[in-house]
């Protein structure tokens, strides 16, 4: 047979008031209960007990043994999640920002020789006083991914009023570019740059417009978009 223990009177649940109503808080319940230190052996009186540090399990079990109301999480462990279709917006405009190509434009009737090409180059995609090659190596070693490269691989270069710029960056100006390259060359390439000279003075042969664009097609095909 087993033995009737008696329940200590400071450890035994007291009834809870019919007027105590379902919006009463946690910490209302422990008061009126009077679970004093029969919780977990922890707690010395219930009306010490502040709700915010009570873990929300050890709130839920005493509001069941109790068997008169229930007791919703804290705020405290209440998180607010975001809404599914506010996530997939988010990530859908991430995916267009992502598809717009960046766009470099050069004023085509700023460019008069060379040098003037090179400094409005550098400033479209750089910034004032940016570089994007002073030489025709270097401006491939750009359009290649070099030093001067955009962050972004996808980019267009949109040269606008090209024809002004064909007509300046014709066989003038590029005899002009051949004298000083010339007077700059190793012995050995003169004949070759001679020849060019020779060529370009007559009106013959590729220009110095004509040098750029090829210069555009075979390092980065698709970049360039003549307007």
């Amino acid at each position: 047979m087993g033995v009737d223990r008696a329940i200590p009177v400071d450890r035994q649940v007291r009834p809870i008031p019919a007027s105590w109503g379902r919006g009463d808080s946690a910490g209302g319940l422990l008061r009126g209960a009077g679970v004093g230190d029969a919780v977990g052996g922890r707690l010395e009186h219930a009306r010490q007990v502040d709700v915010k540090v009570l873990d929300f399990d050890l709130t839920a079990a005493v509001a069941e043994h109790a068997g008169r109301i229930s007791v919703r999480p804290p705020a405290l462990f209440r998180t607010k999640r975001r809404r599914p279709e506010s996530r997939g917006r988010s990530r859908g405009a991430a995916r267009i920002l992502r598809a717009v190509t960046p766009t470099y434009v050069l004023d085509g009737r700023q460019i008069r020789t060379l040098e003037d090409f090179w400094r409005v180059i550098g400033e479209a995609i750089n910034g004032p006083g940016g570089y994007f090659g002073r030489n025709l190596d270097a401006f491939a070693d750009c359009l290649s991914g070099g030093l001067g490269a955009p962050d972004d691989d996808d980019y267009v270069v949109e040269w606008r009023d090209h024809q002004v710029s064909r007509r300046h960056l014709g066989y003038p100006e590029t005899a002009r570019q051949l004298e000083i390259r010339l007077s700059r060359c190793h012995p050995t390439n003169r004949p070759s740059v001679g020849a060019d000279l020779a060529a370009a003075r007559d009106g013959r042969g590729s220009t110095v417009f004509d040098w750029l664009v090829e210069i555009f097609d075979d390092r980065a095909p698709g970049v360039l978009r003549l307007q």
